[in-house]
């Protein structure tokens, strides 16, 4: 004979189910946090700080020697392949550099790249009049356009969204290497730095993020892995347009390691 189950009985299992969920429960914390890991400044575009455009010794810092026609003392004079794509890189960042604010914050938290030598304790510290500090992240922002992370970006676009969630989890447990997320939406695409994951509910999941474009604030993205779905509330290309919710699926999603950038 089937057993009835009361009402009561009902209210009262549903309401322990929810209560199992009432609490987020942590998947990972790196320990990084948008202040004091993060920039106080925000993700710049346009003709905005001029001291931080690409030169000819950070493309020589790069690819080497072969990247100057010739050295006149410490200077590399570029060749006129290297000029062009400097240009290039340069007027692409008219557009925010948020991949290079992204990893050089995610390399000063394991210690990659020593913030000291920059001449302060904490990234929070850091000032954007600070011409070596512009042009190191718009040579980490340089790193986009090359291979490996070319190659990296494509594989893992590709991913499902529980295969991003897992590898996320996977190198900001290990601590050794770290990745950065990029998310795309109609407009363009945005870089950002995770630090922290939550199961919500089953297949749904919150990534804690560091947004370049909103120093020192705490931000999320909801993934669920069984609709391969995601929304961002408050994302945007850069600080100067209006925040606006981001949505996509598997493909508008992609994870680069800190190590491949160094290939």
């Amino acid at each position: 004979m089937l057993k009835r189950i009361s009402m009561v009985s009902l209210v009262l299992a549903m309401g322990a189910s929810s209560q199992i969920w009432a609490q987020a429960q942590v998947v990972v914390d790196s320990g990084f946090r948008p202040k004091p890991h993060g920039f106080s400044f925000e993700n710049w575009g346009g003709k905005q700080h001029p001291q931080g455009l690409l030169t000819p010794n950070d493309a020589a810092f790069l690819f080497g020697d072969q990247a100057c026609a010739r050295k006149e003392g410490d200077a590399c004079v570029p060749t006129p392949g290297a000029k062009m794509w400097i240009d290039q890189v340069n007027k692409s960042a008219e557009g925010g550099h948020c991949e290079g604010l992204a990893a050089l914050s995610a390399a000063f938290y394991v210690k990659q790249e020593k913030v000291d030598e920059f001449g302060a304790t904490q990234g929070f510290a850091l000032k954007p009049d600070d011409e070596w500090l512009m042009r190191t992240i718009s040579t980490y922002f340089a790193t986009q356009f090359l291979e490996p992370v070319q190659s990296s970006y494509n594989a893992t676009k590709k991913w499902p969204l529980q295969q991003i969630v897992d590898y996320l989890a996977k190198n900001l447990k290990a601590g050794q290497d770290y990745p950065t997320l990029g998310i795309y939406s109609d407009g363009g695409g945005h870089a950002i730095t995770p630090y922290k994951i939550e199961l919500t509910a089953p297949k749904q999941y919150r990534i804690y993020i560091y947004d370049n474009n909103y120093p020192g604030a705490e931000r999320f993205i909801d993934v669920d892995v069984a609709k391969n779905s995601w929304v961002y509330s408050g994302a945007a290309l850069n600080p100067k347009e209006a925040a606006s919710a981001w949505k996509g699926s598997a493909g508008s999603m992609d994870v680069t390691l800190l190590s491949t950038r160094y290939e």
